[in-house]
């Protein structure tokens, strides 16, 4: 990815991009994003060590940077500093004084924070946190084995094209001639000029196979075999206007509730 580092010539640049990674965005970091608040995906987090698109993640992007290059008004230089504070490496260091606490670094604290946010368990029990608030972190037991997990996601995810491909086995079946047809079109049958499906319907069938819907607004069909097979499920475009139609409804009634 190329773009412009001058602000001039880029509209899209804040302050955050060059406290991030300098005046010329060419400065050594590491970031850890999570989505905005008002995700309406399940919490996850992904790694960078470059800029990276705003909705890289649902709801817009924040990112956890590993330095920051900020601006020393005295030298008007630009100088990198932790972005990890001293209260939170003693908070570490204190809690894990018995097992050999002290030697924890910033860096350590970080791998460990990008293993904890992966944790399947840690997003179960504070689903409905994460939906509401910026990620708190828990202090697991065995620090030193989720700092080495940390390291390890961590460089995956950000050098996986450098990572050695997996040793995967290629088997080729001989299979009979008859499953090496062209599989026909079932859909065709579902777009008949004779049947309504477009036109959304409920997915439910009477004794003669009609679809039923549940609105008096909308029209009896017949459906065709394949239809009935193959259209007559939540997820297809044969039942998606229908959908859409009762959640609007359903909005409505929810309107009616709330001013």
């Amino acid at each position: 990815m190329f773009h412009y580092a001058d602000r001039r010539l880029n509209h899209r640049l804040t302050v955050n991009h060059y406290d991030v990674f300098g005046a010329n965005l060419e400065n050594e970091n590491q970031l850890i994003a999570i989505p905005g608040l008002s995700s309406t995906k399940p919490f996850h987090t992904l790694a960078f060590e470059t800029n990276f698109d705003f909705n890289a993640l649902p709801a817009g992007s924040q990112s956890l940077p590993r330095f920051a290059y900020l601006l020393n008004d005295s030298t008007n230089s630009i100088e990198k500093h932790e972005n990890i504070t001293d209260w939170g490496l003693t908070q570490f260091q204190t809690n894990y004084k018995s097992s050999n606490g002290a030697k924890i670094t910033k860096q350590d604290i970080f791998y460990y924070t990008y293993a904890v946010l992966h944790s399947p368990v840690y997003r179960k029990k504070y689903e409905q946190n994460l939906k509401r608030e910026f990620p708190r972190l828990p202090f697991y037991e065995y620090f030193t084995i989720w700092r080495e997990w940390g390291e390890q996601l961590m460089d995956l995810h950000i050098n996986y094209e450098k990572q050695k491909p997996f040793a995967l086995g290629r088997k080729d079946l001989d299979l009979p001639a008859k499953t090496k047809n062209k599989t026909p079109n079932l859909f065709d049958d579902c777009l008949k000029d004779n049947d309504l499906i477009a036109s959304g319907a409920n997915p439910t069938l009477d004794e003669q196979n009609n679809a039923v819907p549940e609105g008096d607004e909308l029209p009896t069909m017949n459906f065709s075999p394949s239809a009935k097979k193959i259209c007559l499920t939540k997820t297809t475009g044969c039942t998606r206007r229908y959908q859409i139609r009762r959640l609007h409804r359903q909005r409505q009634a929810v309107n009616r509730i709330f001013r």
